[in-house]
């Protein structure tokens, strides 16, 4: 084999597994066994004195860096309580979530929530959070539930000691009901006589 490769040669390592290498004065380059697929253009690589290009790192579908707010929502998933929902609440809790983890961290930057430690969570970072959603005060309120769910999970797990979200209150004002008026009424009343449920009601 070595004839065939001049420079290539093995040795065993200090546990004891057998590796390989293309060697000359000025280098040594470290390279796959020869039964190995990529053996070939790492071997010639190595004799041109170029670097081999690493292979592209990707994401696998529902993976998750161990701490994370991502691992958080697996480890919800698979709760007692999560378990004893209903699929409609579920579904809800899974969206808001999800919409969450996709949110990026600074509007700017690619960073998201999914890949964030929950340990790095501040009170400051979920009250400019729940800012964005101004317009919408009942999905911010739903969104802080979310976030709850995933800090509890945390706290279980002995990720962090402190819930970050505890001193955070965000109670969307409530205005009241708006009063019919007096064509609403009557339109109500001609389509509901006396007597029938609804006008009862």
């Amino acid at each position: 084999m070595t004839n065939r490769y001049p420079g290539l040669s093995s040795y065993t390592d200090r546990h004891g597994k057998l590796r390989w290498r293309y060697r000359t004065k000025e280098r040594v380059v470290s390279l796959p066994a020869p039964d190995q697929p990529e053996f070939k253009d790492a071997y010639q690589a190595a004799v041109e004195g170029r670097k081999v290009p690493k292979a592209p790192v990707v994401q696998m579908p529902g993976a998750a860096l161990p701490g994370t707010f991502g691992a958080a929502f697996q480890r919800l998933k698979i709760s007692v309580k999560w378990l004893a929902l209903d699929e409609a609440s579920k579904r809800k809790n899974t969206r808001l979530i999800e919409e969450f983890l996709e949110l990026r961290v600074v509007p700017d930057h690619p960073l998201i929530w999914r890949n964030v430690a929950v340990k790095n969570l501040r009170r400051i970072h979920v009250e400019e959070l729940l800012g964005r959603f101004i317009a919408t005060p009942h999905k911010a309120k739903h969104l802080l539930v979310g976030i709850r769910k995933l800090v509890y999970v945390a706290l279980r797990q002995d990720w962090i000691e402190i819930d970050p979200t505890a001193a955070v209150e965000w109670r969307p004002a409530f205005a009241g009901w708006k009063a019919w008026s007096r064509e609403a009424m009557a339109q109500f009343e001609n389509r509901w006589q006396l007597g029938t449920a609804a006008r009862t009601c």
